[in-house]
């Protein structure tokens, strides 16, 4: 943020629509959502999924939480992986 207030600056993978490394992410809905969120479910039941998003080259960043624990899941772009993990604080 400059001094006079009048120009902010995100960093890199800072803010909303962005991932850790700064890459943009798209968010998805509708059927698509629909199909990552079975994707996720039949992974680990326990998920429940509050958003959906698409990085550029397709797979997916999805965000929920698990038996009261941010988790963080990614989903391959044709949906065959999936990968649970605990969210950083």
């Amino acid at each position: 943020m400059s001094a006079d207030l009048a120009t902010v600056t995100e960093a890199p993978g800072k803010g909303p629509g962005r991932d850790k490394a700064g890459k943009s992410l798209t968010e998805v809905t509708g059927d698509e959502a629909t199909k990552v969120t079975e994707a996720v479910k039949a992974k680990d039941s326990a998920v429940t999924v509050t958003a959906v998003r698409k990085d550029a080259q397709g797979a997916y960043r999805v965000s929920g939480t698990k038996d009261g624990a941010k988790v963080v899941v990614t989903v391959s772009a044709d949906l065959q992986t999936v990968e649970v993990r605990t969210a950083r604080r």
